[in-house]
C-alpha cells in the first residue's frame, strides 16, 4: 500500500538524501528530508494519476492494474493531495534561506513537477518521450532523485547557500564523489524496478533495459551500477563509515540479484531506506 500511494518512493528519495549527506559529512537536516519527501511524494503520485484523465498512461494500467484502479477511483483527491504537497514544499523551500538569493529551493517543486511532465506526463504518441528511451529513462530518474537530494541537503546547510555556492561546494571531490555514489545507486535500483513493468513497456514501445535487453541483462547491469555506487561511497569517505556503507550496499545488492524476486520495486526502495536508517544510527560513533 505504501508503494501504491507513492509513500515508499518518497521515503526512498529521503534515504538517498540522508546517505548523500553522511557520505559528504554534512549534517542531516530534518527540514531537508521533509522537503524531499513532499516533492518526491507529489511527483511520483502525479506520475500515476496525472493531472488529467486523458494523460493517464495505458502502460501503467497494464503493468499495475489493481494499483491503478484503486488510485484512479479517487484520482481527484490524490491530485489535490499532490498539489498540496507541492505547495507545502514550496513554502518549506522559501524558508530554507534568509535572503532571496538563498531561497532558490522554493522553485524546485514546480521544476520537479514540470520535469516529470516532460519525462512521461502523457501517453506515448508518435514521438518518443524521455521515458521511452533506453538509458535516458534510468539516467533521468537517477539524476532527478540525486539532484533533489543534493539540492535539499545543501540548501538547508548552515544559514543557506546561493545556487552558485551550492555548485562550488559540489565541485569539491568529497561532495562530487558522494553525488556520483548516490546517482549510481539510484540508477541501478531504477534498472531493477523496470523489471516489474517489462511486459507492459514492451507492449507500449517503452524501451527500458529489461524490455529491450532482457531480464538477465537488467539484473547484471543493475548490480554493476549498485556496486559502482558502493565503490564511489568508499572513495567519497575512505574511513570505517564509508566501508560500512559500501559493505551494506554490496551485500544487499548481491543478495537481491541472486534472489531475483518476481516483484522488485518495493524491495529495492525499502532496502535503501533500511540502509540509511542503520547508517544514521552508526554515524555517531564514526564521527
Amino acid at each position: 500500500m505504501l508503494g501504491e500511494v507513492a509513500v515508499l518512493p518518497a521515503i526512498y528519495a529521503a534515504a538517498a538524501a540522508a546517505v548523500f549527506a553522511m557520505l559528504a559529512e554534512l549534517a542531516i537536516d530534518p527540514r531537508g528530508l521533509a522537503f524531499v519527501v513532499l516533492v518526491a511524494f507529489a511527483v511520483y503520485l502525479l506520475d500515476r494519476v496525472k493531472w488529467r484523465d486523458g494523460w493517464i498512461d495505458p502502460a501503467d494500467l497494464e503493468a499495475h492494474p489493481r494499483r491503478q484502479q484503486r488510485l484512479l477511483r479517487h484520482r481527484g483527491g490524490w491530485r489535490l493531495l499532490a498539489a498540496a504537497a507541492l505547495l507545502a514544499a514550496t513554502v518549506a523551500g522559501w524558508w530554507s534561506g534568509e535572503s532571496l538569493a538563498t531561497r532558490w529551493l522554493a522553485a524546485v517543486p514546480a521544476a520537479a513537477a514540470f520535469g516529470a511532465f516532460l519525462y512521461g506526463g502523457r501517453p506515448r504518441g508518435s514521438i518518443a518521450r524521455p521515458k521511452d528511451l533506453i538509458w535516458l529513462k534510468n539516467l533521468a530518474v537517477a539524476a532527478a532523485i540525486a539532484a533533489l537530494a543534493i539540492a535539499a541537503t545543501l540548501a538547508f546547510h548552515g544559514e543557506g547557500v546561493t545556487p552558485f555556492e551550492a555548485l562550488d561546494a559540489l565541485a569539491a571531490p568529497p561532495l562530487a564523489l558522494a553525488a556520483l555514489a548516490i546517482s549510481a545507486r539510484v540508477a541501478g535500483d531504477a534498472i531493477w524496478c523496470d523489471l516489474d513493468d517489462a511486459d507492459a513497456d514492451r507492449h507500449h514501445r517503452t524501451e527500458s533495459v529489461p524490455s529491450r535487453l532482457g531480464a538477465r541483462a537488467a539484473w547484471t547491469m543493475g548490480l554493476l551500477a549498485c556496486l559502482a555506487g558502493a565503490a564511489l561511497a568508499v572513495a567519497a569517505r575512505p574511513d570505517a563509515f564509508g566501508l560500512t556503507a559500501a559493505g551494506m550496499a554490496t551485500i544487499g545488492s548481491i543478495a537481491l540479484s541472486l534472489r531475483r524476486p518476481s516483484r522488485v520495486r518495493d524491495l529495492a526502495e525499502a532496502r535503501l531506506a533500511i540502509e540509511a536508517s542503520v547508517l544514521v544510527v552508526l554515524a555517531w560513533p564514526f564521527g
